[in-house]
């Protein structure tokens, strides 16, 4: 996601008062990291709620909205059915692609909050996906594979990653000469 925004020229802050537009991605596999997630959408929903930046928007991007699409913006929290308040926009996990496009709907005022959701999720990442390097130069992560067939009866992981499914090995080495030649 982050390599789509470089791409397009937008510019990120560590400094959620100073940005335009906040973007939580959140996980959902397991409780905590739900906890935590919803613990950052009130974060920054309380913080646009008091005007850190006028005009702000908030995006929730990620497994919590893949997971919960078509009840949102209602989750179950650890204390009952919790509505997330002030998103402007939620994203699935095949959507990470359109965050540009999303970005300027939601900035263009569109009434309302939008969800931007599919039933099932396809995308893995290319040798051509846009990067944004969070590593050092010495290493780099390379997704080879995304999600998963077994359907154990503890995991939500088929159900918000989706089928499993792997990347060919030449784009996973194109990718990895690209990124040597980058390093």
């Amino acid at each position: 996601m982050i390599g789509h925004l470089a791409k397009a020229g937008m510019s990120m802050t560590a400094d959620a008062s100073e940005a335009d537009v906040v973007i939580v991605n959140t996980c959902s596999f397991i409780d905590a990291s739900k906890h935590e997630a919803l613990e950052a959408i009130y974060e920054m929903s309380d913080g646009k709620a008091t005007a850190r930046k006028k005009g702000q928007k908030l995006i929730v991007a990620g497994c919590m909205s893949q997971r919960y699409q078509g009840a949102l913006p209602v989750v179950e929290g650890a204390k009952g059915r919790v509505e997330l308040p002030k998103v402007d926009a939620f994203i699935g996990l095949d959507q990470v692609t359109n965050i540009v496009p999303v970005i300027h709907k939601v900035m263009g005022g569109e009434a309302g909050m939008t969800e931007f959701l599919a039933k099932t999720t396809t995308f893995i990442p290319d040798f051509d996906t846009p990067r944004f390097r969070l590593t050092p130069r010495h290493s780099a992560y390379i997704k080879i594979a995304e999600g998963c067939n077994h359907p154990c009866t503890f995991c939500i992981i088929p159900r918000i990653r989706g089928r499993h499914r792997s990347r060919t090995v030449e784009s996973v080495v194109k990718e990895a000469r690209q990124l040597v030649a980058e390093a």
